[in-house]
């Protein structure tokens, strides 16, 4: 198989922004995906560039965290709070996640348009997309980057994740759509997709032959220590190579 693990987050700030750094610094991380509209994500860039991951850089679509780049967002109680910072709160509910209204997808449509034009504009050359608490795999959101495809150069997008057996058949239902759809795109994308402990304990599922996506959360603690979420990234790295037998960590 292949293992292809990626640092989300990047230009969150800078705690996250240094530990993705570090993290390619250790040959831990394949590639990372930024977020356009932080204010760290100018610095970011600068560092990758200088750390020499420049060209391993995708964005991470943003509607839940910071403020938008567009001001037709803003106005939007659907996304963003009274001060016209995004709250994050209709990616919680099922109803926005499967419906939402025009004016709504059109608000979306503009920030992603304007998210990805701020990507071009680094001339960051990956062409990978994912997004923020996976809003991506949102229909109505999956429905506005449809048409940006023939826009930007996106090479590649982030599937729906299915690297685990515990899924009630909503969901699997629903993600197999979701996968299904995507693979009808004229984008590459993995076989499976999970976090650490997903592949720790499932990814027997794969096998040979197949491409798994990773994701991790670098970031320091107060105390210094490099984690990935909750997991110390030692413990990350032995349960990557627990797998280096079978796999090729690209």
């Amino acid at each position: 198989m292949e293992i292809l693990v990626n640092g989300d987050d990047f230009g969150k700030n800078e705690n996250v922004t240094t530990a993705i750094a570090k993290c390619f610094e250790k040959g831990i991380l394949s590639s990372t995906t930024l977020m356009t509209n932080m204010p760290y994500a100018d610095e970011a860039v600068k560092i990758a560039r200088k750390e020499g991951f420049f060209h391993k850089v995708g964005i991470h679509l943003n509607l839940t965290e910071g403020f938008p780049l567009t001001k037709e967002i803003q106005g939007s109680p659907l996304f963003c709070d009274q001060d016209g910072k995004f709250h994050g709160n209709f990616h919680r509910s099922t109803k926005y996640r499967l419906f939402m209204g025009r004016k709504e997808r059109e608000m979306a449509a503009l920030e992603i348009d304007a998210q990805l034009q701020k990507y071009m504009e680094y001339e960051l050359p990956m062409g990978h997309l994912d997004s923020h608490h996976h809003i991506h795999t949102n229909k109505p959101i999956l429905d506005v980057i449809v048409p940006l495809l023939e826009k930007y150069p996106i090479r590649s997008m982030r599937i729906s994740r299915n690297l685990t057996k515990n899924l009630s058949l909503p969901h699997k239902i629903y993600k197999s759509y979701y996968n299904g759809r995507l693979k009808k795109l004229p984008v590459n994308t993995c076989h499976y997709f999970g976090g650490i402990r997903d592949f720790k304990e499932y990814g027997f599922l794969a096998g040979d032959g197949k491409k798994i996506e990773i994701m991790l959360h670098p970031m320091y603690r107060e105390d210094g220590g490099l984690f990935d979420t909750d997991m110390p990234m030692e413990e990350v790295e032995g349960i990557l190579n627990i797998c280096s037998a079978k796999a090729f960590v690209k």
